[in-house]
């Protein structure tokens, strides 16, 4: 088991964007527009001790994982993201390594998402467990 748990990330970051009208992942989140969005929500898993982090990407899947080159996550990429979320759900899943006993998913198009912030216990808006 990994000395920072048994409870890993997994950011779903794979949708086409189409209600949006433009790639979600790369618009700017901070007031010099600097920082892209998924940037923006992958820094704050990261900031929480979780075993492992994974990210699902889907649409743009190069573009948005070179935006993560140099972090602590591994990418994966969901071929199928045109069929629905719950296939980034089990490619996240089936991602993890084996001594994970839970995991947290979070929509990697949040952002006003601030992880550190809530330490209540309650839910999370955007984050969904699976034990």
């Amino acid at each position: 088991m990994s000395p920072r748990g048994s409870v890993a990330a997994v950011v779903l970051a794979a949708g086409g964007s189409e209600r949006m009208g433009q790639p979600k992942p790369f618009l700017p989140v901070d007031l010099q527009g600097r920082v892209p969005l998924l940037v923006h929500v992958v820094e704050q898993v990261l900031a929480v001790p979780f075993a492992q982090v994974v990210v699902v990407l889907g649409h743009q899947a190069g573009e948005a994982a070179a935006l993560l080159r140099g972090r602590p996550v591994r990418v994966v990429v969901n071929q199928a993201w045109r069929e629905g979320l719950s296939t980034s759900v089990r490619c996240g899943l089936e991602a993890l390594e084996p001594e994970v006993e839970a995991a947290a998913f979070v929509l990697g198009d949040l952002p006003l998402i601030n992880l550190q912030k809530k330490q209540t216990g309650l839910p999370l808006p955007g984050v969904y467990f699976l034990l």
